[in-house]
């Protein structure tokens, strides 16, 4: 397992629970919810998060998740967490809630918003699309582009893609 699967919530990083086991538990409630789940942690989390969406094996375990990229202290830590969740209820957008908490952060500590439709094109642009791996690799460019299509259609099933159209493989990684 590398060191982003490792990685996850806790207090440290080798007794926090790894991402590559969150994303399971996450993928059916983020189903139930209509793919509307918003997943806030109050932890690092790097590019770890990655991790949650897996290889193609479970649907989406988050719409969108907010966290720190960076380590904050804990009284820039709880109100920060404390202006994000003020702003939330108060019926800010996601954007503006995070732009909120991020104010309530010192200088190069930074709350992220992750959108899971951007984090997984991200990842089926490395894995399928990167010029370096298209050198080494002897799948072909209509073979990849099958793979890269099952797995997006794994983690955004077929009623979702019909009910918004940003969800859509061709939307996203177009030819």
């Amino acid at each position: 397992m590398d060191r982003a699967s490792r990685g996850g919530l806790g207090p440290d990083e080798d007794s926090g629970a790894p991402w590559a086991q969150l994303g399971p538990l996450l993928a059916p409630l983020n189903v139930a919810a209509g793919f509307r789940l918003l997943f806030v942690s109050a932890a690092c989390w790097g590019s770890g998060i990655m991790a949650a969406i897996n290889a193609g094996v479970h649907a989406a375990p988050f719409s969108c998740a907010v966290g720190f990229r960076t380590k904050v202290r804990e009284r820039r830590l709880r109100d920060s967490m404390r202006e994000l969740y003020r702003s939330l209820k108060r019926g800010d957008s996601l954007q503006e809630s995070v732009a909120s908490g991020q104010r309530e952060l010192a200088e190069g500590q930074e709350l992220r918003l992750e959108i899971a439709l951007e984090i997984a094109a991200k990842i089926i642009r490395t894995v399928y699309y990167d010029p370096e791996r298209l050198r080494r690799s002897s799948v072909g460019r209509l073979r990849r582009r099958r793979r890269a299509r099952r797995h997006w259609e794994t983690w955004f099933p077929t009623y979702l893609r019909e009910l918004d159209p940003a969800y859509r493989f061709e939307t996203v990684i177009p030819d």
